[in-house]
Parts: structure tokens; C-alpha cells; sequence
């Protein structure tokens, strides 16, 4: 859930409701999700701390950088491309 906030605070922010920017910032948003991901696993699978230890730190630590990053409140716009982005469905 704090991977998910942080990623759609930093869009909006990193957005602005500058159309152009949408793919780069999409890609960004999802490396910043991977990065978070990775280091989770590494904790797990490196320092052998348990699975639910490590994602409940991850979830603090990763809270307090979208806490930190917007100030404790987002500010920006998401823009219709984005949207657009985050509702696509593949049809059979």
C-alpha cells in the first residue's frame, strides 16, 4: 500500500499536468516500484529477516519517503494520459 501512495504521490508531483511528461514519469514510478521491491527481497533473502518483519519495515520506511517527498500534502495534477494509462484493459 505505501509502494502504491508513494508512486501516485511522486506521479502527481512529478506530472503537474505537463502531458509530455507522462511515459517518462510512468517509467520512473515503475523502477521506484521495483527499487522497493528489490530491496525488500534482498532483506529477506541476504539478511534472513522474516518475510512479514521486512515488508511491514518496508511499509514504514517507504510511507515516511512519500510523507517526506510531498511535504504531507501532494500537491500537482495527474493528467488524462496518465489516467488513461492506469485504466487500459486488455480485450479478448
Amino acid at each position: 500500500g505505501s509502494t502504491v501512495t508513494l508512486t501516485v504521490v511522486g506521479a502527481s508531483m512529478l506530472l503537474d499536468n505537463d502531458e509530455s511528461a507522462t511515459w517518462w514519469v510512468i517509467l520512473a514510478m515503475l523502477g521506484a516500484g521495483a527499487v522497493i521491491g528489490l530491496v525488500n527481497g534482498l532483506v529477506v533473502a541476504v539478511l534472513r529477516v522474516p518475510s512479514l518483519i521486512a515488508t511491514l519495515g518496508t511499509m514504514i520506511a517507504v510511507g515516511g519517503i512519500g510523507l517526506m517527498w510531498s511535504g504531507g500534502a501532494p500537491r500537482g495534477y495527474l493528467t488524462d494520459g496518465f489516467r488513461a494509462a492506469g485504466r487500459f484493459m486488455w480485450r479478448d
